[in-house]
């Protein structure tokens, strides 16, 4: 369960001004002794009370930027489309099966 921080460790401004970024970064280890980096991230705001009950973690409280759901009330469909785990993995398949 996700509960609200206590009013003092909240800084002055609104929490939901805040911008926040999840972010995924995946490594291949080629046997040849080369690595490739893939990174994603996602930005948006913390937002309270909780929407949502999908998902897990932050879902609920996490507002992707330019939309009007959070990640706890998307279809898993739209959320995995675009995640930050999706965006990593996604430029790891293009790399590696282009």
């Amino acid at each position: 369960m996700i509960r609200r921080p206590p009013r003092s460790t909240l800084s002055s401004s609104s929490a939901a001004s805040d911008v926040y970024k999840r972010q995924c970064v995946l490594c291949i280890a080629w046997p040849d002794g080369h690595d490739e980096i893939f990174e994603g991230s996602i930005s948006g705001q913390i937002v309270w009370p909780m929407k949502g009950t999908k998902g897990f973690g932050f879902d609920p409280v996490f507002l992707p930027d330019g939309q009007t759901k959070t990640f706890g009330e998307m279809s898993p469909e739209k959320k995995h489309n675009m995640s930050h785990r999706s965006v990593a993995f996604k430029k790891l398949l293009d790399a590696c099966f282009p």
